[in-house]
Order: structure tokens, then C-alpha cells, then sequence
């Protein structure tokens, strides 16, 4: 790391992403917990840090180099973001950055500061596996017949938002913000989708099968949401014959991940591709790759939550 890289943090929201994820790499990484913000009256945090029960009082007390994690529940991002934003401070914000297209709106307004960073998280961005397929889009881009990505697990987290019935809170977001962001980075994004299949349980969604189309007429398959069996992946078919699949797809952790080349049914090829620590790498990366394309990220951004509002506005009829 070097001096354009971010050095000391503040963790807004203490759940068990910030926890076991974000907190961890940001002491792995050598860098500085200097606060938490957080409104549980004791926790689990066996590490020296200020707490501070607002952002208010936290602003106040720490330097201005120090750089906020908003690791709230997403329907709460705007309020935090909005509030740093007028204190001028650094603020990265976990994925889905917003639930409402207003407020990505008004994100397109805050972007046009270059004086301080503003910047949504997303850790498999992060990843030798996604600079991999996003290659491999180029190369094949022309031929590519269809895509599908699959992220499901065995179960949704207990006693966290997932456990509203608010589609702020859902699959639509929490999960499905995975892949719209991924078929929005290879340029292919299009509010023209279908639902398949979706699934409810007490009130929540529980899973969610969408295709979209778009100008290339090429066919998008996502299923995302609670499944018999964990699965997270993206397949890539073309029209001659191939098909690369890429996978783990969104994973943060240290380990490997796996690229299979097919032709005609047949494996061609398997390549392992050794992962560090994503979340480090996130956490690791120079200020300036936040800084790139601030105008453009946000339209993207806006574009993406259109679609995810699309999406559950589509669930309500």
C-alpha cells in the first residue's frame, strides 16, 4: 500500500458482514479501525475503537482523512451518505449502494464533487476470476449467445433486514444487485425482462428466476435467492460451440476459483485461479481507482437501480 491508498476507517453498522468481513480486512490489511458508529448497546468487537453512537458525534471526533463504511441496511445508505457528503468526507458504501431511484439521483448530483470519493463496494470486482471473464467478454462478445448467472444459497440470514417483508429489504437487492451490476459492467444492461419463476415464504421472496433482453438479442438468465444447494456462477454459451464457466462467481474469500473451457460437450480446459483475500483487495485499493469515471459510475449506478426497482415494482402487480 502507499499514500494514495486509505489508511484509516470507520465502520458504519456493526452486522456480521462488518464483522467477519470488513472489520477483519481492514486489520489484515495493516490499516486503521479508528471508529465504529453503531447503536447496539454491546457487541462482539474484540479490537481497541472509538464507538460512537451517531455519525454526527463520529464526524466530529475524527480526522478528516478518515475514510466511512457504510455497512447499514441498504434502505438506510441514503440517509448516511447524504449526511457525509455535506461533511465532505470519504464515504464507501456496501452493495446495493441505494434501494430507491431517487435517491441514485441524487447520487448522480453528489458524483459531480471531485473533492472527495464517494464509492459503492463490491468485492468480486476485486477478483483475478472477474477481470478473467471480463476478458473473455471481449474476446468473444461478438459470438456470445447467451449468459446465465446463478447465486443461491440454503438459507436466508436469520435476525438481520432480510427478515422484513419490505422488497427494499429482498433478494431483489441484497442478491440480485450481484449480477444486474455484472451484465451493466459488459454493457448489456436492458430494463426488457420477464420473470420466470419466484417463490414466497411467510411473506418474503425467497427466490427469483428473471431473462432479459436486449439489443443484441442475446439471452440472460438469472436466478438468484434460497435453493436446496449453495450455487454461485456465471455460464457463457456462444454460438460456435463454447462455453466458459466461471465460479465461484461472487465470493470475497481467500482461495481458488475455478474456469472451465467446453467445446461441443466436451472439456477442453480447467484452469485454477488463485484468489486472495477480495475484501482486502477492495479495501487495499488506491484512492484513485474510486476517482475513475465518477460521472460515468454513477450513471451506471442509476441505471442499475431503475432495473432493481423495475424489478420490484413488477413483484407488486
Amino acid at each position: 500500500m502507499n499514500s494514495d491508498t486509505f489508511f484509516d476507517f470507520c465502520v458504519v453498522g456493526l452486522g456480521q458482514h462488518a464483522q467477519t468481513k470488513l472489520i477483519p480486512a481492514i486489520l489484515n490489511n495493516k490499516q486503521n479501525l479508528r471508529g465504529v458508529v453503531s447503536s447496539k448497546n454491546s457487541f462482539n468487537l474484540s479490537i481497541r475503537s472509538q464507538i460512537f453512537e451517531n455519525l454526527d458525534k463520529a464526524c466530529s471526533e475524527l480526522k478528516d482523512d478518515v475514510c466511512f463504511i457504510i455497512a447499514t441496511p441498504p434502505k438506510f445508505h441514503f440517509e448516511a451518505v447524504n449526511f457525509l457528503h455535506r461533511q465532505k468526507r470519504n464515504t464507501l458504501v456496501e452493495k446495493p449502494i441505494f434501494t430507491s431511484v431517487l435517491d441514485a439521483q441524487k447520487f448522480t448530483q453528489f458524483q459531480r464533487c471531485p473533492d472527495f470519493i464517494i464509492g459503492e463496494m463490491f468485492m468480486h470486482k476485486h477478483s483475478r476470476l472477474y477481470q478473467k471473464f471480463l476478458s473473455d467478454w471481449k474476446k468473444h462478445k461478438a459470438t456470445t449467445s447467451s449468459i446465465e448467472i446463478g447465486f443461491t444459497i440454503p438459507s436466508l440470514p436469520q435476525k438481520t433486514f432480510r427478515d422484513s417483508r419490505d422488497l427494499e429489504d429482498s433478494i431483489i437487492f441484497d442478491i440480485g444487485c450481484y449480477p444486474i451490476s455484472t451484465i451493466s459492467d459488459i454493457g448489456i444492461l436492458s430494463d426488457r425482462f420477464s420473470i420466470i419463476n419466484s417463490n414466497w415464504q411467510g411473506g418474503i421472496l425467497q427466490n427469483l428466476v428473471l431473462e432479459f433482453k436486449n439489443q443484441m438479442n442475446l439471452k440472460i438468465r438469472i436466478k438468484i435467492g434460497v435453493s436446496e444447494s449453495y450455487s454461485n456462477y456465471l455460464f457463457m454459451k456462444t454460438f460456435d460451440g463454447k462455453y466458459f464457466r466461471y465460479g465461484p462467481f461472487y465470493y470475497g474469500r481467500k482461495g481458488n476459483r475455478v474456469v472451465e473451457t467446453w467445446e461441443n460437450n466436451e472439456l477442453k480446459k480447467r484452469d485454477i485461479i488463485e484468489e486472495n483475500d477480495c475484501f482486502q483487495n477492495m479495501l487495499g485499493v488506491e484512492k484513485s481507482f474510486w476517482n475513475l469515471g465518477l460521472s460515468d459510475q454513477a450513471i451506471k449506478t442509476l441505471d442499475c437501480i431503475r432495473v432493481l426497482d423495475a424489478i420490484k415494482s413488477k413483484m407488486t402487480q
